[in-house]
This record gives C-alpha cells, structure tokens and sequence, in this order.
C-alpha cells in the first residue's frame, strides 16, 4: 500500500502501488492491481514554468533551427497546392 504522500496508479486510481526501480535517478513504481508499470515524479515538467525541467531531447524540438522556415515554407506550399 502507498504512504499519503506516494502516487495512486494513474491508469486505475489503486492505492497498491510499490517501488520496481530507479533508472537515471527516476523512481519507477508497479501497481499491484491492474500491474502497470509508471513513474514517480518529483514534479511534471508540463506543469512547471521553466524549460529547464524538460528532458533535452524534448527541448530540441522547442528550438528555432534555419530549416524551421524552410520546412514551414514547404507545408504551406503543399496545403496551397491541394486547396483549389
């Protein structure tokens, strides 16, 4: 069973949750009822007001790279191609 302060499953609400195992300092947790397998989180980065908390890989795509306009320029082209 899981303390006040440790995670429900979020896929079925269950309160059985227990430590599987920490990777690359994340906790992970297994739901002892319906045996899903997720994340605990300090905190969720989509909720919080910096960058900063974002994995890099994710960051990457927040980026402004010079063939962002290229790209854009190109999707527009193809949508204007198709509207009649």
């Amino acid at each position: 069973m899981t303390g006040p302060d440790e995670p429900r499953c979020p896929l079925c609400g269950s309160d059985r949750s227990r430590p599987a195992f920490e990777k690359a300092g994340q906790r992970y947790r297994r739901c002892g009822a319906c045996t899903l397998l997720f994340a605990q989180n300090e905190a969720n980065a989509n909720f919080q007001p910096s960058l900063d908390d974002f994995e890099p890989a994710y960051l990457q795509y927040l980026d402004d790279g010079p063939t962002d306009r290229q790209n854009l320029d190109d999707v527009i082209g193809w949508i204007e191609s198709h509207i009649s």
